[in-house]
């Protein structure tokens, strides 16, 4: 964290918060997108 200028989780939280983005929207979107993309690995299920 020191190496790249982080004083606290709160510190890295908030440089990679929605509210730091330049379009909010497409964070919104990606992690839209990543929580789909989780429910279509099924680890435990074959078929």
């Amino acid at each position: 964290m020191e190496e790249k200028g982080f004083d606290s989780i709160e510190d890295i939280r908030g440089r990679v918060s929605q509210i730091a983005v330049a379009n909010p929207s497409e964070f919104e979107r990606v992690n839209y997108v990543h929580i789909l993309d989780s429910f279509s690995h099924n680890p435990g299920v074959r078929g």
